[in-house]
């Protein structure tokens, strides 16, 4: 067995010699001008070409990856823009706005907001209330999945009543929007201090 692998070592190193030799022997008749240099740029553009359509296909990938659901983040914020000015623009004289509401949610907040709705309904219209939201900011803060968490600023306006002056106040909301059935919905909605 050690005389096998004495053996397979001599012939290795033999084969290296033989290709070290060889090599010389090929510059020497370069030199000489006996052979013509091979030429190593067909190999060098071949490899390059190999590379970039190693990138190209890794870019087409990662871009179809991150664009699997079709919306843009201008698609989420939009949605969550139109959603979030429902929610804070109650009309007593529109019981209806919601179901506007539910048809515009899902998720938790859809069952969060439905089993209050008979609540709201009541509250705003015995209260008379009536008041008109602006979302004056929007941004999507991150994505997960076909879900956005979106990021919104709104005023209210209240309109004045018999007791009191019309007024204005402030709002910070953290939503997320959640495709469904082919419509963007809110599916959490959070006040933030």
């Amino acid at each position: 067995m050690t005389d096998d692998r004495a053996l397979l070592a001599a012939y290795r190193s033999a084969r290296a010699d033989q290709a070290r030799a060889s090599s010389a022997l090929a510059d020497v008749e370069v030199l000489a001008g006996r052979r013509k240099p091979l030429r190593r740029w067909p190999i060098r553009i071949a490899a390059l070409a190999a590379v970039a359509a190693i990138v190209f296909a890794v870019i087409g990938i990662v871009g179809w990856l991150r664009s699997d659901d079709g919306y843009s983040d201008a698609d989420y914020v939009d949605a969550a823009t139109k959603r979030i000015e429902l929610l804070l623009s109650p009309d007593y004289r529109q019981p209806e706005r919601v179901k506007r509401v539910l048809a515009g949610a899902t998720g938790s907040f859809y069952d969060e907001f439905g089993q209050s709705a008979d609540a709201y309904t009541t509250f705003v219209t015995k209260a008379g209330t009536m008041s008109t939201g602006r979302v004056v900011g929007a941004g999507v803060s991150r994505r997960v999945g076909d879900d956005a968490e979106v990021l919104v600023a709104a005023t209210v306006d209240l309109a004045a009543q018999a007791e009191r002056p019309a007024s204005s106040r402030e709002f910070r909301l953290r939503t997320v929007v959640t495709p469904e059935d082919g419509v963007l919905k809110i599916s959490m909605v959070q006040y933030l201090p």
